[in-house]
């Protein structure tokens, strides 16, 4: 564990990725928190977008959700991340 970053077991995650595959379902976003810096993704946010040395991203159709808690009411942004583009895209949350 870090405080700064976040990571993957990749074990688990190729278990629950053929899993999902063999249920029709597709991952459409991933969510991680900035304890202590604005809901915006970090150089490293971006380089772990991809797979390691290429542009190819790791998963190419999911939204990157980052959850500031810097303030009193956390902030939540959204972003894709394509190639070296980093494009904010609206959160609408329905009740």
């Amino acid at each position: 564990p870090s405080p700064v970053s976040y990571s993957f077991d990749s074990t688990e995650q190729l278990r629950v990725m053929k899993e999902m595959e063999s249920r029709g379902l597709k991952l459409v976003g991933i969510y991680h928190s900035h304890p202590d810096s604005p809901p915006i993704p970090s150089l490293t946010d971006i380089r772990r977008a991809f797979f390691p040395g290429t542009r190819e991203p790791n998963f190419p159709d999911a939204a990157y959700m980052i959850v500031s808690l810097t303030e009193n009411e956390p902030e939540v942004n959204v972003f894709l991340i394509l190639g070296s583009e980093v494009q904010k895209v609206e959160l609408i949350i329905e009740r």
